[in-house]
């Protein structure tokens, strides 16, 4: 029987002659077993020679040989020896199985990277004794072919982590949603790292947005399926086609094609070209509507053609569809979709939040609104409602007839006059669009704004000399300084502008106008010369008005100016103006 320190040597030779047949690593390890925790390195070159400017680097080697028929997938390593190799900035571990002759049976290996060793630390959850405690680590079979690529990849990965590896506070724990990501991994191609993945960990770094550095995350990631655009054509029937084709490889070895929203066509086996249909409706009302459409067109043909080529489908597939009842789908769809346009709401429904109170809302408002009948509700005075249909806002009014029963008033296309009442009791006819809150204005998908300058208009006819639209206007800046959507901020742009144009013809309250046009201005660009001529004209006209030199100063971007008139406004008024965009300007003077 062999000793230990016999085993040991047999083990390292073995070893350095299968490194030392690469013409391009060198291995210098020591067999005398004198280092328990660094058996050597292994020099890592770009070119066959001797020569020190060949060496790309060094990778630190330990070495274990046994005997052992057992438990030929892991290895125990001392929880302290890890501590170490993460401190040194990792190590490759090599385990070599040698039969009770001594003949090599088959090398190991463990890619122990500083985060490798992090992870493996945690995940162990050892207690305040792990010093003196082993981790069984997970070793993976040795391909001669692979052995220079994965220690060029062991000094890349090296050199990005040790700086962080010790420095918890440096690591990211998840990745950002908004922040660019890279991963890193050997192949000849990208669908290589489904099988790289099964040996080695996969860690994403985060992209500093300002110095590009390759911040690593703590966590390691798992590669699920890779998808490439593709030049790929795909037609149904003689009116559907479609070029947006994606192309899916997934973990699994299935391939998939991906077109429209929610069509793909599985390819399970290449070799014997099994094919299989799948769709997933939707959210978007106009595109579950024109799905079901090519899903009925696909149902009575049966076949599809990817660049002229026809694929048949399995009649399982037909079945699943004929079962489905597109028929009467796409009658719902339709009129959920007609019913939408005769209320005046041109904003796709999100049919996931289409639930039981919305379909109850929309027969309410077809009731009230389209069919003209007296309704039902638990208000006892006439008021403005918002009716919410999945994600959409319908805003009208309720006017009450009696106790139990009352009609609803299309806004903007019934227009109503209002009174409103000051506290001597005199009273002036408004808009009932004055009447709207921040929020009615942020959520309201049914706003014509035409009617709501109309509105204005018939104000010009009345016996009242008071006519502005200010009111409207700033909580429609206001709604557009809150928003976060994208395309609501620009409606609620387009609807500000549009009325701030009327505003400054026709508005009595020309100083307030002025403001309200130029803030909304200032928002977009800078404003011009005549603009701060303009401004600075109004501040000497109303300098008696502390009101409006404070907003004539937020303008000029003065800071000192508007602080001395914002403390000259009473506590009621500044109460008041945090609600008001031009305070928001004003908040970001420095």
């Amino acid at each position: 029987m062999k000793s230990n320190r016999k085993i040991e040597s047999l083990g390292v030779g073995k070893l350095s002659d299968l490194i030392n047949d690469n013409d391009l690593l060198q291995a210098y390890i020591d067999s005398n077993d004198k280092t328990p925790m660094w058996d050597g390195e292994v020099h890592v070159l770009k070119a066959a020679s001797d020569k020190k400017e060949d060496i790309i680097g060094r990778v630190p080697i330990q070495v274990k040989t046994t005997q052992r028929k057992t438990r030929l997938n892991s290895f125990d390593i001392s929880a302290s020896d890890l501590i170490s190799y993460k401190s040194d900035g990792g190590i490759f571990f090599f385990v070599v199985f040698l039969d009770s002759e001594g003949k090599l049976q088959k090398i190991c290996y463990r890619s122990l990277l500083p985060l490798t060793i992090r992870n493996l630390l945690r995940k162990s959850k050892l207690g305040k004794n792990s010093q003196k405690k082993s981790l069984s680590v997970t070793i993976y079979e040795l391909n001669e072919s692979e052995l220079y690529s994965e220690m060029r990849h062991f000094l890349d990965e090296r050199m990005r982590q040790i700086s962080f590896s010790n420095d918890k506070n440096q690591l990211s724990e998840s990745i950002p949603e908004d922040r660019e990501f890279r991963f890193y991994f050997t192949g000849s191609s990208p669908i290589s790292v489904f099988e790289y993945q099964k040996k080695h960990e996969i860690f994403p770094y985060i992209i500093d947005k300002y110095t590009g550095a390759e911040i690593p995350v703590g966590n390691d990631i798992k590669i699920a399926s890779i998808f490439e655009e593709t030049d790929l054509i795909i037609k149904l029937g003689d009116e559907y086609l479609f070029n947006d084709v994606k192309r899916i490889y997934n973990s699994d070895g299935s391939v998939e094609l991906r077109f429209a929203t929610g069509f793909t066509i599985s390819i399970f086996s290449e070799s014997e070209r099994e094919f299989s249909f799948s769709f997933e409706r939707p959210n978007s009302l106009l595109e579950a509507i024109y799905n079901t459409r090519v899903l009925l067109e696909f149902s009575s043909k049966g076949y599809i053609y990817i660049n002229e080529h026809k694929l048949n489908f399995q009649s399982e597939n037909l079945r699943k569809l004929n079962n489905l009842n597109l028929n009467e789908q796409l009658t719902e769809l339709d009129n959920l979709k007609s019913s939408l346009e005769k209320l005046g709401i041109a904003k796709d429904l999100n049919l996931s939040e289409f639930d039981d109170k919305s379909r109850k809302n929309l027969l309410l408002l077809e009731d009230g609104l389209l069919k003209k009948e007296k309704v039902t509700l638990n208000f006892d005075e006439s008021k403005l409602i918002n009716a919410k249909i999945g994600n959409l806002h319908y805003l009208l009014m309720y006017h009450q007839d009696n106790v139990k029963s009352g009609f609803l008033v299309d806004i903007f296309k019934e227009t109503p006059w209002c009174r409103e009442t000051d506290e001597d009791g005199n009273t002036r006819e408004i808009s009932i669009f004055d009447l709207f809150s921040i929020e009615d204005w942020m959520q309201i998908d049914n706003c014509d704004i035409m009617a709501v300058i109309s509105s204005y208009n018939r104000l010009l006819k009345s016996s009242g000399s008071f006519i502005s639209a200010n009111n409207a206007l700033i909580r429609i800046i206001a709604a557009y300084d809150r928003i976060e959507e994208s395309n609501k901020k620009m409606e609620l742009l387009s609807w500000a502008k549009q009325l701030s144009e009327w505003n400054m013809i026709h508005s009595t309250d020309k100083p307030r106008s002025i403001i309200n046009h130029l803030q909304l201005k200032q928002r977009l660009e800078e404003l011009s010369e005549n603009d701060i001529e303009e401004l600075s004209s109004l501040l000497i006209e109303c300098r008696t008005d502390p009101e409006i030199c404070f907003g004539v100063a937020v303008l000029l971007k003065s800071k000192l100016q508007a602080d001395l008139y914002w403390r000259k406004l009473s506590s009621e008024k500044q109460e008041a103006y945090s609600d008001y965009p031009i305070f928001n300007l004003y908040c970001k003077l420095t």
